[in-house]
């Protein structure tokens, strides 16, 4: 799977759609609209509407000015629940506006100001969460996206004020507020490379894509968090993951350990968890590059899950999820230090990947069909991907670049010995219909594995030809072992050979005994004829 199966709304707070001069006093002069002299009319009926947009490469590149923009680019966005909370700031004084502008535009720094007045609205098919005078009434507003729907991330949050100075006559007021604020329509991705990982002797590569906010424009807002978080197996190593960061698309950069990024690793309770976290600086390149680029502008990560070959055994689901934290909303409490007992991935998730391991387990026997099953003990055999063929199978190497057919390496060892009963069981084989997290449609020849016998036990033959098999997914998922069963014959096919050296023995032998005897009756034969003579 080489493109983006998994879509999600990356929702951007548009602060932008807020003038800088919304949070101090207007310079124009006014008559006063009370007899304490504000030109605020603390009874006056406010509105604020809010469009909840589709963000593009062409709409939102300018800062909102609180009037309704008719010419503005806007696909609506529907089923976002925005509530706003109002801020205990009085601004029909002078020193309100002066109070909250000493915030100087932290957002967080306003939820510090923030009262029990809430009200909520959902988008409907328009995009529209409209919050009538029977709702508002003047004051300073932070508003936030507390639900989304499922393609859709929750916006920063941001604050906006009732009334605003009205750009096209600095004199007045504007009690009735329009905000824009966009949503990316992004895709949050992750895909697995298995495929050359054919045991638990090889690395595993995840890749996880996701997109950039387009909040930067000149004057404008930046991106204030963004954190790709991967859930990771117990069973890799955490300390290895090796993170590479790119920016992909039309300018693609490598992006700089701690300059740019910072790996934080913790470990959870049923997961451990891996954090990049961009830096202010990283965060800036990202802003800029999106700016700069267009929606094919993304964050890349790629990260090498390793294991401990010796102590790791694979069999079963390895499965892995991320996910991105693109803004600082407090719909996204993430501590990469602390995940506490969670299993939930934060932010946005992607579609888990799956990688299946299986095991098989091989038995050995003959065709004399011994009661004494350790008679087959001490067969050897190593595993190796292969083709089947019509005549048998032809032998590959896992890794094509290499001179040479080499086995796979499969947790540390190359050669299994039948032992106990005359079996062995070789642990960690990945699925051969699920390669790179896609279940394949259908199997082909290619997708087997072969045992090719190396040493037979003692008084039998070696197989002639490898033996192809394959793991399959459901099998591997249900944890329920490949069987196969080596059928040896004895040596020779069973026939029996003459003994090597032995007749020529005998015959000397026996010979040497017929002449030790000889000689003796010989001596004796002429002693008595010496005796005699005499």
């Amino acid at each position: 799977m080489h493109s983006l199966n998994t879509r999600r709304g990356l929702g951007l707070a548009a602060a932008m759609t807020l003038a800088v001069g919304a949070l101090i006093a207007p310079t124009g002069v006014a008559a006063p609209a009370d007899p304490n002299g504000s030109t605020i009319d603390p009874d006056a009926a406010t509105t604020l509407t809010v469009h909840k947009c589709e963000q593009t490469d062409t709409n939102g590149v300018k800062e909102g000015t609180g009037n309704e923009d008719p010419q503005a680019e806007c696909k609506p966005v529907s089923d976002v629940e925005f509530t706003i909370t109002k801020l205990n700031v009085d601004l029909t004084t002078s020193a309100g506006w002066k109070q909250l502008a000493e915030i100087k535009g932290d957002v967080a720094k306003a939820g510090d100001l923030k009262s029990n007045t809430v009200q909520k609205i959902t988008t409907g098919a328009d995009g529209l969460a409209s919050f009538t005078d029977a709702q508002t009434d003047v004051g300073a507003y932070l508003v936030s996206e507390t639900k989304t729907p499922d393609k859709v991330i929750p916006a920063e949050d941001f604050v906006v004020t009732l009334p605003m100075t009205n750009p096209q006559d600095t004199a007045k007021w504007n009690y009735n507020v329009h905000v824009y604020p966009k949503n990316t329509l992004s895709g949050v991705d992750k895909q697995v490379a298995d495929k050359k990982a054919p045991g638990s002797g090889q690395d595993l590569t995840y890749t996880i894509t996701t997109s950039i906010p387009k909040v930067d424009y000149p004057g404008g807002a930046r991106i204030k968090r963004y954190e790709v978080v991967d859930r990771l197996d117990k069973r890799i190593n955490k300390n290895t993951l090796a993170p590479v960061v790119k920016i992909v698309g039309q300018n693609e950069v490598t992006l700089a350990d701690t300059t740019d990024y910072t790996l934080i690793t913790a470990d959870g309770q049923d997961h451990n968890w891996a954090t990049i976290q961009l830096t202010e600086e990283g965060r800036r390149k990202a802003a800029e590059a999106r700016h700069n680029g267009n929606g094919e502008t993304k964050l890349q990560v790629t990260l090498t899950a390793t294991f401990d070959p010796k102590s790791v055994d694979l069999e079963g689901v390895l499965s892995n999820t991320a996910g991105l934290i693109p803004n600082d909303s407090p719909n996204f409490t993430w501590d990469p230090n602390n995940p506490g007992t969670t299993t939930e991935v934060p932010g946005i998730p992607t579609t888990p990947v799956l990688t299946k391991y299986g095991k098989v387990n091989v038995t050995k026997t003959g065709t004399d069909k011994l009661a004494d099953k350790t008679k087959y003990n001490g067969a050897e055999f190593q595993v190796y991907e292969c083709t089947k063929t019509a005549s048998g199978a032809t032998l590959r190497d896992a890794d094509p670049s290499t001179p040479t057919v080499d086995p796979l390496t499969i947790g540390g060892e190359k050669t299994f010995t039948t032992a106990g009963q005359g079996t062995v069981t070789i642990n960690s084989l990945r699925a051969n219909d699920y390669v790179d997290g896609v279940k394949k449609d259908q199997l082909t020849d290619e997708d087997h594995y072969c045992l090719v016998e190396t040493k037979a036990p003692e008084g039998y033959s070696l197989q002639a030809d490898p033996i192809p098999f394959r793991v399959l997914a459901d099998d591997a998922e249900g944890k329920v072992p490949t069987e196969v069963t080596v059928t040896d014959v004895p040596k020779n096919a069973g026939f029996r050979l003459p003994l090597t050296g032995a007749n020529g023995v005998i015959f000397l032998t026996v010979a040497g005994a017929l002449l030790v005897a000889g000689g003796a009756v010989v001596a004796y034969a002429n002693k008595r004829r010496h005796a005699a003579k005499h």
